[in-house]
């Protein structure tokens, strides 16, 4: 919580400065919706991939050619299945907020080459899922409804992701990034449904790896 509450006013600090240089700095909304890969075994030997979003405020200080952009997004991976019947299912969900630094190094005509790093909090649930037994239409048929247990894990913790984006004009983009997170977790096994959980969580607390990789797409606006 400490670490949360110092980058919060670190970011009111940067709010403040940022708005006594406005007359020269430009605004734009930012969208992005991007999959993510694991990166690492603690998450990958239980999650193919995910997806999320993120929206900021990108503010643009032309004198430096850097971006600065408060943040907040989230991503999850799908429910995994658990066991052959398919009564528990597992999820992973995250959301953080924090800001990003980007500096334009490279621009050719409407084409714009930018590295970027970004620091925020981000919280991680992790929860099975138990089917109640009552039956719901999909787009693929039915399926089990689902209600949620208690968390196996819920901690926050400092993420550092830094990548590259590639603009194509005054709106679009793709980004490519590696997102470093590696939270203390305390697992609570008795809201555990599947055997290889024993496996991970030697001990029970301990460091969790769930970086991320990110391939994102998204746009400008305003």
């Amino acid at each position: 919580m400490k670490k949360e509450i110092i980058l919060f006013a670190l970011l009111l600090i940067f709010l403040v400065d940022v708005s006594k240089a406005q007359e020269k700095a430009t605004v734009d909304a930012r969208f992005d919706f991007f999959l993510t890969l694991p990166a690492n075994k603690d998450l990958g030997q239980k999650f193919d991939f995910g997806a999320g979003a993120i929206i900021g405020a990108a503010i643009f200080l032309p004198e430096i050619k850097t971006y600065f952009t408060p943040q907040v997004g989230f991503d999850f991976m799908p429910a995994r299945p658990v066991g052959n019947d398919d009564t528990y299912r597992e999820s992973i969900f995250f959301t953080n907020f924090g800001l990003e630094a980007m500096y334009q190094l490279y621009e050719l005509d409407n084409y714009k080459l930018s590295p970027f790093i970004a620091i925020s909090s981000r919280k991680v649930i992790d929860r099975y899922l138990v089917a109640n037994g009552n039956i719901v239409s999909t787009n693929r048929g039915t399926d089990f409804e689902y209600d949620k247990l208690p968390p196996l894990f819920s901690t926050s913790a400092i993420a550092l992701n830094f990548g590259l984006e590639n603009r194509f004009n005054d709106t679009w983009f793709i980004r490519l990034s590696y997102e470093l997170y590696q939270p203390k977790v305390n697992a609570d096994l008795s809201n555990s449904y599947d055997d290889i959980d024993n496996e991970i969580f030697d001990p029970l607390t301990q460091k969790l790896n769930l970086t991320t990789i990110k391939i994102g797409i998204g746009a400008y606006f305003w």
